[in-house]
């Protein structure tokens, strides 16, 4: 997870050089694309068509989820992309938290549920994906122990060959230091390889990332644009909306700091904040259900921001309070 830090403009993306390396073990390494392409809120057919597109653009990661009920759809267009062209991308997907608290047996049937529908016999990459069950209190101590047992069940399906890697998604640092804890003590086999949480330059979380870096766990950013419902800047909605009344300005794609280093280097805001993503040694998994923007978010490997660049956008989330989009684990015990 080093810094990239010069102004040269780059090849193109290269899937044997743009990637990151992943292990839940310290001995074993997957390459895990360092782009992939979000499925969130692509319910249904509707994430069909965007994933199709993402994968003939050259986006050689999928991100999934039990909670995003696409899952099937994902494995029917993995599936013909893969047979067609003979490419199997990296697929990951994320254990929902009702089912968390189920019997083992039940989550260990929801798992190969997510098999089947993914169409595939294993899977690159597994997340517990929030560190609370559903249905109780954020400060309710059961979290951890449900935390613990879930892990557990995990490292079983790793042992057996269903899971190349294993990871997390939303922990706070004091959620994944249990693991390591007990990974450093020989109390359990394997450490999460990734913890998958939202980060932009209005959420930084720089404890999580470098306690992740620390102990040799890759940070992979959601939300890396600032928001989850609506990634578009206000010009683009301004486009779709006569009546302007009504349009508020974003965050991060319409900030004054990140529009003009978007000029600078004749890219978009959206790719400037994707690539101080990357120079910041987080993975990325941006999202679009339309066509011009997957490509847009692929085509950030032929150039890099200065260190100047990247201290100047580090400066807008130092300047204004933490604006976090999505759910809040904090306070979870």
């Amino acid at each position: 997870m080093t810094k990239i830090a010069s102004e040269t403009r780059l090849s193109k993306y290269d899937p044997s050089k743009h990637i990151v390396k992943i292990t839940s073990d310290g001995k074993n390494f997957s390459s895990l694309p360092l782009i992939g392409f979000g499925t969130f809120q692509l319910k249904g057919e509707q994430c069909e068509g965007p994933v199709r597109y993402a994968l003939d653009c050259g986006y050689q990661h999928i991100d999934t989820a039990q909670v995003y009920y696409n899952e099937a759809n994902i494995g029917k267009v993995v599936s013909s992309y893969y047979q067609k062209s003979g490419n199997k991308p990296f697929l990951t997907s994320k254990l929902a938290p009702k089912i968390m608290r189920q019997s083992d047996t039940m989550i260990k049937e929801s798992i190969r549920n997510t098999l089947k529908y993914l169409e595939t016999e294993s899977l690159d990459l597994f997340l517990i994906h929030w560190p609370a069950i559903s249905g109780k209190k954020l400060t309710d101590p059961i979290h951890a122990k449900y935390r613990l047992q879930t892990w557990q069940i995990l490292e079983e399906f790793k042992d057996k060959g269903y899971f190349k890697n294993i990871g997390v998604s939303n922990y706070e640092v004091r959620h994944v230091q249990e693991i390591v804890s007990m990974f450093e003590a020989n109390k359990c086999k394997y450490r999460p390889s990734v913890n998958q949480i939202e980060f932009h330059p209005l959420y930084t979380r720089w404890d999580i990332i470098e306690y992740c870096r620390k102990v040799g766990i890759q940070i992979i950013s959601y939300a890396s644009l600032g928001g989850y419902e609506s990634t578009l800047s206000y010009s683009e909605k301004k486009k779709q909306n006569k009546d302007t009344t009504s349009i508020e300005a974003h965050p991060l794609l319409d900030h004054k700091a990140i529009q003009s280093i978007a000029q600078h280097y004749h890219k978009s805001a959206a790719q400037i904040l994707l690539r101080w993503c990357i120079q910041h040694g987080a993975a990325i998994i941006p999202k679009s259900s339309h066509s011009k923007r997957i490509q847009e978010n692929f085509d950030i490997f032929d150039f890099e921001l200065s260190q100047a660049h990247i201290a100047e956008i580090d400066k807008i989330g130092a300047d204004n309070k933490q604006r976090k989009f999505a759910w809040n684990p904090s306070e979870i015990v």
